[in-house]
């Protein structure tokens, strides 16, 4: 079931957090189930979905569920299961990650993509990413199988916070090639199966 709508529902309140509805996500690569309580479901060994607002804050509550039935390497060709969040998402040649490993190596990643003009992945595939060394780094919590967990970054300018299950976790500046970037939030995956529920501040 693709999901064809384009806009996030938006709180009254201006600057308050506000629940992403499923079906104002558009996907460019697998496909979400949504369901009755505003969560998805991703069960697709690749999986990336945007809103058409850049949020300020932007929070992922999600259960892990297990790897997914199909697993498929990275363009890199590194077979690893994760799920993370999208910032200043021009397109997939140019976008801000905050992703959280959970194998092979359990970490909390942040890169920067930036490709210029270049806009589709048989363009750029892995080039140009710069991985962001944080001034403050912490481990994540574990994820293992059926555990619920949160992963939140909040993105200041370059200035970038990010917790995990509400823990900081990395803290520092991202360089100003971000700042070149211009495009929504949203959510990727890759070889996992999940239950999400996304959640801005614009």
């Amino acid at each position: 079931m693709r999901i064809l709508g384009l806009c996030l529902m938006l709180c009254a309140c201006t600057g308050s957090e506000t629940l992403v509805r499923p079906d104002t996500l558009r996907t460019t690569c697998g496909e979400l189930a949504a369901r009755e309580d505003q969560r998805f479901e991703v069960s697709d060994a690749c999986f990336r979905a945007v809103g058409t607002t850049p949020a300020s804050v932007l929070r992922l509550d999600f259960t892990y569920l297990g790897a997914s039935a199909q697993a498929v390497p990275l363009a890199s060709g590194e077979l690893r299961q994760q799920v993370g969040l999208k910032l200043r998402a021009q397109d997939t040649c140019n976008v801000v990650y905050v992703m959280w490993h959970i194998a092979p190596a359990p970490r909390i990643e942040v890169s920067v993509k930036h490709n210029p003009g270049m806009s589709e992945h048989v363009q750029c595939r892995d080039a140009g990413y710069t991985f962001i060394k944080g001034d403050a780094v912490h481990a994540a919590p574990i994820i293992t199988s059926r555990s619920s967990h949160s992963l939140q970054a909040q993105l200041d300018g370059t200035a970038l916070r990010v917790r995990a299950d509400d823990q900081l976790v990395w803290q520092g500046q991202l360089p100003s090639a971000a700042l070149l970037l211009a495009g929504p939030s949203g959510v990727r995956s890759d070889n996992v199966h999940l239950l999400m529920q996304l959640h801005a501040k614009l």
